[in-house]
């Protein structure tokens, strides 16, 4: 038996977790405990409350997918000595039927999605360029882009060699393992918030 309070500290836990993007439960222990969310009103006991009267997150688990792991290759990109310096991995990312071109920035990890109304080579150049410019905005100055050999990325190569930016593309059949995981996770999560909307969303619609 739960009382009402166990109950109201439950939901208030699961409530944090739909908030945050649906993390694992780890994660948002670990969060909770090293004080990364400033006045949380939930603790870990709440979170394993609501674990005890719900059982796991039906959200979390229906936004996970299983995919086959790709050939990785590592991410020796060249160091760089100013913070403000940094070199990016990039690749198309497609969510429920979307294309948006995934840029995770190195060594900050900062993650930049635009949305492309097509995969045409004008399209992924602009999309690009953008993000170039909204790193720009934020004072930093790209060097090196690191791709798979996806086609678009492949084709804007001596555009972007131009605006003195180095694109590093991976052999054949290999992946950047750095982006993929990253796009995987931004999947997962928005499957999860799609997962607990009370009705249908078309995808022209996200």
């Amino acid at each position: 038996f739960h009382s009402v309070r166990d109950r109201a500290k439950a939901d208030r836990a699961r409530d944090l977790m739909k908030k945050l993007g649906f993390p694992t439960t780890q994660e948002l222990i670990k969060m909770v405990k090293s004080g990364t969310i400033q006045d949380c009103p939930v603790t870990v006991q709440d979170i394993h409350r609501a674990i005890k009267i719900y059982g796991p997150d039906v959200a979390s688990i229906r936004g996970k997918t299983r995919r086959s792991k790709p050939n990785a290759i590592d991410p020796d990109l060249v160091d760089l000595c100013d913070p403000k310096d940094v070199n990016a991995y990039t690749d198309i990312m497609f969510v429920e039927g979307e294309a948006f071109v995934l840029t995770v920035v190195d060594p900050t990890k900062l993650i930049l999605a635009d949305y492309v109304a097509s995969r045409k080579t004008q399209d992924i150049l602009e999309s690009v360029v953008a993000t170039i410019a909204s790193l720009g905005a934020r004072g930093y100055k790209l060097h090196t882009i690191r791709s798979d050999s996806e086609g678009a990325i492949a084709a804007i190569k001596t555009d972007l060699n131009q605006m003195d930016i180095t694109v590093d593309l991976a052999p054949t059949g290999e992946h950047v393992s750095v982006v993929e995981r990253k796009i995987q996770q931004v999947k997962n999560r928005v499957r999860s918030h799609l997962a607990t909307l009370p009705y249908q969303l078309s995808p022209k619609l996200l």
